[in-house]
Parts: structure tokens; C-alpha cells; sequence
């Protein structure tokens, strides 16, 4: 790899997650070489992988790179609605104080730059990848809720980000 070609995939969020992959797949192996007699645990312990890990990268390649500030929330806001700790009826009043405070910011900051992250994504990242993940097909992007519960419900359907 040359200069300009680090230079470029630095630049497109390639590195960072060339980065996880790796990290994600080192786990993976240590799970698998722990397992060996049992693959039922194996396959449990990878569905119950960390959430944040399997959200971060999958949200580089939905085109939501780490240095947008949605990027963090986003993570956190996913996991909480992974875990069941929040509810589209509440977003406003649950989920972004939840995330603000694990932040140190304000609700309506969590807000604003979820809504911008996903913006980016849908100007400029991968919809067709959303799109799947939604498993419907929209026209126009969606909002912080759809966004958040549809992607926490791809992660609760057990559908494990490998590739």
C-alpha cells in the first residue's frame, strides 16, 4: 500500500474499518478457538457480540463515518434500543436524554446530529444497504426513529454483520 492509496482510503473511512473488521474478526477466532467441542456456544456468543462493534460497522458502510458526532450517538442509541431500553413512543422524552448523558451533552444535540448523520447517509452513503437492512424499499430518508428501531431490529433478528 502506497502513500496515496493510504492517503485516499484514510480519507473514504476505509482504514477505520479495514480497522474493526479486523478487531471483530480477531474476536470472532477467540470465540471460535474457545468453542471447539461446542459450536452451539460458538454461534450464541456471536449473536450476542458486542453490539457497539457489529453498529460501528456497519455504519461506515452505510456511509455514517466516526468523525460525524451522530456517529457516537447513533452507536449508543442502537444499543439502548437493542436492549430494550427505549421505545419509539419515547425517543424525545427516553432515548436521547439516555444517550446525552452517557455523552455529557443535551437531548436536542443527540437529536440534531443523529438527524444530520443520517442525512449524510443518504446524500452521499450506501441506501441500497439500508434499504436492505429496512428490508422494504423507501424513497426518502428516513427519520431518527425509523432509522434507529430498523437497524436495532436487524441487530435483535439475530442477522449478523460478517462480511
Amino acid at each position: 500500500m502506497n502513500r496515496e492509496n493510504f492517503q485516499e482510503l484514510l480519507a473514504e473511512g476505509k482504514i477505520l474499518e479495514m480497522a474493526l473488521q479486523y478487531l471483530l474478526q480477531a474476536e470472532i477466532l477467540e470465540k471460535r478457538d474457545r468453542h471447539t467441542d461446542d459450536m452451539t456456544g460458538y454461534c450464541q456468543e456471536l449473536i450476542e457480540m458486542d453490539v457497539g462493534a457489529r453498529t460501528g460497522i456497519l455504519l461506515n458502510r452505510l456511509g455514517i463515518t466516526p468523525n460525524l458526532k451522530g456517529h457516537l450517538y447513533l452507536r449508543k442509541a442502537i444499543a439502548l434500543e437493542v436492549e430494550g431500553n427505549s421505545s419509539l413512543n419515547g425517543m424525545m422524552k427516553c432515548l436521547y436524554p439516555q444517550v446525552a448523558s452517557q455523552c455529557n451533552t443535551a437531548p436536542a444535540s443527540v437529536e440534531r446530529n443523529i438527524r444530520h448523520a443520517i442525512e449524510v447517509m443518504w446524500e452521499r452513503g450506501n441506501q441500497e444497504l439500508y434499504r436492505e437492512i429496512a428490508n422494504y424499499y423507501i424513497q426518502k430518508r428516513p427519520s431518527n426513529g425509523q432509522f434507529i428501531t430498523s437497524i436495532a431490529a436487524y441487530f435483535r433478528d439475530g442477522r449478523i454483520l460478517m462480511h
